[in-house]
């Protein structure tokens, strides 16, 4: 990793607690159980006032968000972290050998991909949709042919493991996008969600738990 970009949306778009509770208040297809249980979830997440939500539920447009909403989403995370990867890294566009996206729940024609290359316009980038750990196995490299030369990287990835528990049932329906008896379309989470997510995180430790500790703290631990 030579470097990185986090986002960080506009002050307009902050949601804090206030506004959260006024969002959960405002759906009028909620019974009492389902608010309960919202407001319990954004008591006990964690999730501080520094959280940013989407134009679309700022605007009180929740309840029917357009593919324009989405995109123009997308839009402002990805070209303002590029913008600003590339001015302070000095790394020009058409050095990039090859692009991974990953977006849940947004799948659009053309992709996000090949939205962004429109964007950076005339970069010869190489969709790649295999895993990651595949494409940096390469014998191009992945972020800049120059940037092997540096002695700037910040990690260097040695290994990744991914877990998949979609064969069981129960952590395959914990979080379903459906629609309800009246068209209304959402998300389903199910109690099992946590259920299957400390199950993933388990298998996940066992396998990269023995990589990252010294020897004598797995032998403390066996």
């Amino acid at each position: 990793m030579i470097d990185y970009e986090c986002y960080k949306a506009t002050e307009d778009r902050r949601l804090n607690t206030e506004n959260s509770v006024n969002l959960i208040l405002r759906n009028k297809n909620l019974g009492l159980e389902e608010y309960k249980f919202l407001l319990q979830t954004i008591v006990n997440s964690g999730i501080g006032e520094d959280t940013y939500a989407p134009k679309n539920i700022i605007q009180e447009r929740e309840e029917c968000p357009s593919l324009d909403d989405g995109l123009s989403e997308m839009d402002d995370i990805f070209y303002d972290t590029l913008d600003k990867l590339f001015s302070r890294t000095g790394i020009s566009p058409l050095e990039i050998d090859i692009l991974v996206v990953n977006v849940s729940l947004l799948s659009t024609v053309p992709s996000l991909t090949s939205r962004i290359i429109n964007r950076i316009n005339g970069s010869k980038l190489v969709l790649w949709q295999g895993k990651v750990h595949d494409a940096l196995q390469l014998p191009v490299p992945v972020v800049a042919r120059s940037s092997l030369t540096r002695a700037l990287s910040m990690f260097k990835l040695k290994c990744m493991f991914r877990t998949h528990i979609g064969s069981n049932n129960e952590a395959y329906e914990c979080c379903m996008q459906i629609e309800d008896d009246l068209g209304y379309r959402g998300f389903r989470l199910t109690k099992s969600l946590t259920k299957a997510a400390a199950q993933a995180f388990t298998v996940n430790l066992r396998v990269l738990v023995p990589k990252v500790l010294p020897i004598w703290e797995l032998l403390r631990l066996d």
